[in-house]
């Protein structure tokens, strides 16, 4: 009998329970045990009704299902959420050319030759226009 070894190393999943990881079936637990916690608490103890208290609660499973879930890039959504974070608290980063001084100058002087160019073609036109 012969079995076939998959190559591909970097490919495998680490397996924990029927295909999730570690981290999948820790997230995944935690949302259903918070998610029907918090159903049966505002069910029995605040008398709410059970579809509002099921409505209430479904953007909290989300999130920390979303948590152990989602990847992005090799990324988890915690990690996405802390790198956009640090980006929106950054301050912007400050450019400045020793360069532009001198290029500022040479545009300056052509600028005034282009002005005495043109003078002289306007001049040109009128005594043109007056003959």
């Amino acid at each position: 009998m012969n079995k076939e070894i998959n190559q591909d190393i970097g490919a495998i999943k680490d397996d924990f329970f029927k295909g999730l990881t570690l981290r999948e079936c820790i997230y995944g637990l935690s949302a259903f045990i918070l998610g029907a916690g918090s159903v049966f608490v505002m069910v029995f103890v605040c008398g709410v009704n059970v579809n509002i208290a099921i409505t209430l609660c479904i953007p909290v499973i989300a999130v920390i299902g979303l948590c152990g879930f989602y990847s992005q890039n090799g990324m988890t959504l915690l990690a996405i959420i802390r790198k956009k974070m640090k980006l929106c608290r950054q301050k912007p980063l400050m450019f400045c050319s020793r360069q532009g001084e001198k290029e500022m100058a040479v545009t300056e002087t052509q600028a005034k030759g282009i002005e005495r160019i043109l003078i002289r073609i306007e001049e040109r036109r009128t005594q043109n226009e007056r003959k």
